[in-house]
């Protein structure tokens, strides 16, 4: 997810070393505490740092709170781990973060202490030094609670020049993927201007590229939950890296199948006959990298896209490159990759061989015993 990767389920009697905090993953070392940035991130800086998780397969840890004492406990646990946190609040319960006796028929308590809760963040993370995502959770029920934390990003944004909240998530699972992207897609029209990050959720990972793709636009920031918790919430030696394998035929799935075990099934490898093009990008969602031969296309729009999906490597299995924008691939931190020439005494042994062939009449012959 957004910041699901080993998602932290925050108690308070349990966290003074988070040796007994119930968690989903503790393992991955995440390196984003050696960050310069300190102090809550938004805009650009939270996206690279998203990006930078996802790209070192890390995980960020996640605390849900819902008053001050659970945010000092998620800082102090930050500052002894040495590692960026994400600080969620759901906007069904955060009330609490303004006290429990407020009303709260309009949601106006919720938002208040989604406010509140962000404003001590901004605070308090520069003094524990800790590099903080600012994340919010809405469900169906709670939009408009999240209308109004937009507006005080807005107000923020024009008044500081950097928005209050990192990213915001909308949790519709359960309805029509139709009624789910109109929704998404609506709140994106708003996020997206902020510099702001987009949750969104799918009615299931099946339809997650469906959901990503449809909501591709120039700009948008968006991550899904299941997929990225899928194949980012556990680090490489703990989980296979999954990569999809464009135009493939029979022959290169022996191959590569034969070639991942004798390497120790160090990829997860997936296939599809589909040869990478703009239509084809949604299959790659959920995957590390991609897999391509030289008839596929690689340009910078395709590049683009395949960077919104979380891809994070391209690799050509041809010893040339000239169907992918290197440059572009640069500008995304995508990593480019392709066999570094064809072996010479196998090219000429083909050779000899097709030449044999030819002298010997053997397709003639092979056509013959057909018949």
């Amino acid at each position: 997810s957004i910041f699901g990767f080993g998602q932290y389920f925050h108690k308070p009697q349990s966290v003074p070393c988070l040796g007994t905090c119930r968690t989903v993953r503790l393992r991955e070392s995440l390196l984003l505490g050696a960050m310069a940035a300190v102090g809550v991130l938004t805009g650009e800086a939270a996206w690279e740092a998203i990006r930078n998780a996802i790209a070192h397969h890390q995980s960020i840890p996640t605390f849900t709170c819902s008053n001050p004492a659970d945010l000092h406990l998620a800082l102090e646990a930050g500052q002894k781990m040495g590692r960026a946190i994400c600080v969620r609040f759901d906007l069904d319960t955060v009330r609490f973060m303004a006290g429990g006796t407020l009303e709260n028929e309009y949601g106006q308590a919720s938002q208040l202490g989604a406010v509140v809760g962000a404003h001590l963040l901004k605070f308090l993370a520069p003094a524990y030094g800790v590099p903080v995502l600012c994340h919010t959770v809405s469900k169906r029920s709670t939009l408009g609670y999240l209308d109004g934390v937009l507006s005080v990003d807005q107000q923020t944004k024009e008044a500081a020049g950097s928005t209050l909240f990192t990213s915001h998530g909308i949790d519709l699972v359960g309805e029509p993927l139709e009624q789910i992207v109109g929704t998404c897609a609506e709140y994106l029209s708003k996020m997206t201007p902020l510099g702001l990050v987009l949750e969104a959720r799918a009615p299931s990972a099946a339809e997650e590229p469906s959901l990503l793709a449809r909501l591709y636009g120039p700009g948008n920031r968006i991550i899904t939950r299941g997929s990225n918790f899928d194949v980012y919430g556990l680090s490489a030696s703990e989980r296979n890296i999954k990569v999809l394998v464009y135009s493939a035929t029979s022959c290169d799935q022996r191959y590569l199948e034969e070639g991942n075990l004798a390497a120790g099934n160090k990829l997860k490898l997936s296939f599809t006959k589909d040869s990478l093009s703009l239509s084809s990008v949604p299959l790659a969602a959920g995957h590390f990298g991609v897999c391509i031969f030289y008839h596929d296309e690689a340009d910078a729009e395709v590049l683009a896209r395949l960077a919104q999906l979380g891809v994070r490597a391209v690799a050509l299995r041809c010893p040339s490159a000239h169907n992918v924008d290197v440059a572009k691939a640069k500008e995304l931190g995508i990593s480019v990759a392709c066999v570094p020439s064809l072996g010479p005494n196998a090219c000429a042994e083909h050779a000899v061989a097709l030449m044999t062939s030819l002298n010997r009449r053997l397709p003639q012959a092979f056509a013959k015993s057909k018949t």
